[in-house]
């Protein structure tokens, strides 16, 4: 009956809160043991307010050369003004990893995984709390800044713990309250139910992968993102935008799509996947445009922005996938140290040595390139684009 169900799962919960906990404990004392003692200083000038920082990553959003020779799309307009808005874009970028978690684990942590992880280990989630507490992460919070960061649907990309933590309004679960709904959030079981190619239908009202619900997470992230310049700051704000990743939600024009939302190149066809990456790209060009200058204007102090794919689409080859969008706007100032081929894993060694003068020399690019099933099993992809 619903009681016992849900006794089930609030003790089910419980246990599972056991493995976020040990996880940040290990993570903590690995930190204490042998890295934090290596996190460099960031120096701050007196009397100079600290700007806020912005890391937008763009699930799977692809570099231009890839957009036009793949996809068909000429992405230069939305490029060059980015440049106009005072934007360096890196053309020739990659990811350093294929995924997104690990990707984004070298990214905040500004090395690569064999400095941080086991590589010999298959267990993806030894990534989560480098995730969730990184390296730049623990740097500013140390120099006062607060954390904003979105609810993104999956669980190891959602710092819950953040000083402000964004989430669109939902449902409880049916035969479960408030409380224990949010314990379900904030436990282990979200990267079980992650996992689960199907939900119980007591659970879909509020795990809901449907299109709707993607749709509004996206809508909700663009409309708070132009509300924070608006906080007391300095804010590090982290916003995972799963898009133009699957699931396509959106036309060009930002109309709702709800069929096959979910497609793959196996399902539908390599020709209609294009089309709804492509499409997906011109939508978000456009919110993009309109929120960024919104941030640049509207910032008391001026920002620093990061607007970075994870790494990129699906379909093409290996290069193609480790080709990304990365461009950084310092506050209208120039990143001296940038250049056309500059990788993900330098993004906040540059970032940080030019606002803060931190000691963070910057490490040779490199992409490796892997599949989901052998996420640690790199096969290095070279950059092709001169430097």
């Amino acid at each position: 009956d619903s009681s016992g169900l849900t006794t089930a799962l609030t003790l089910g919960l419980g246990a599972a809160l056991f493995i976020p906990l040990v996880q940040i404990i290990i993570f903590q004392i690995s930190r204490t043991i042998g890295g934090a003692a290596e996190l460099p200083t960031l120096e701050l000038q007196e009397g100079e307010p600290l700007p806020d920082i912005y890391y937008i990553v763009l699930d799977a959003y692809s570099s231009g050369s890839v957009l036009r020779d793949t996809y068909e799309l000429d992405n230069g307009p939305f490029l060059d003004e980015l440049r106009q808005m005072g934007f360096e874009v890196a053309d020739c970028s990659q990811s350093n990893y294929a995924q997104i978690e690990l990707s984004m684990v070298s990214t905040l942590n500004m090395a690569y995984l064999s400095e941080l992880i086991d590589e010999s280990n298959p267990d993806r989630s030894q990534l989560w709390p480098l995730l969730r507490h990184s390296a730049v992460r623990l740097m500013l919070e140390d120099i006062g800044y607060s954390t904003v960061a979105f609810e993104t649907g999956f669980y190891w990309s959602e710092w819950e713990d953040a000083d402000l933590y964004l989430a669109p309004d939902r449902v409880p679960l049916e035969g479960m309250n408030a409380f224990e709904a949010t314990l379900l959030r904030l436990t282990a079981a979200w990267a079980l139910i992650d996992a689960l190619p199907e939900l119980p239908a007591f659970l879909a009202r509020d795990l809901d992968r449907s299109a709707d619900a993607h749709r509004v997470r996206l809508l909700y992230v663009f409309e708070q993102l132009e509300r924070l310049p608006s906080n007391a700051g300095p804010q590090f704000i982290f916003a995972h935008i799963v898009s133009p990743h699957r699931p396509f939600v959106f036309d060009s024009e930002g109309n709702p799509i709800d069929d096959n939302y979910d497609w793959a190149p196996s399902d539908i066809g390599l020709d209609r996947y294009k089309e709804g990456y492509r499409e997906q790209v011109q939508y978000l060009n456009d919110r993009m445009k309109q929120i960024l200058r919104h941030i640049i204007e509207n910032s008391a102090v001026p920002p620093i922005i990061v607007i970075q794919g994870d790494h990129g689409p699906e379909e093409g080859s290996s290069a193609d996938r480790m080709s990304i969008l990365n461009a950084m706007y310092l506050g209208g100032s120039e990143p001296k140290e940038s250049y056309p081929t500059i990788s993900a894993v330098n993004t906040f060694r540059l970032l940080l040595g030019a606002q803060f003068g931190a000691s963070l020399p910057l490490l040779a690019d490199a992409s490796y390139f892997s599949i989901y099933d052998d996420p640690f099993e790199y096969s290095e992809v070279t950059n092709e684009c001169p430097r």
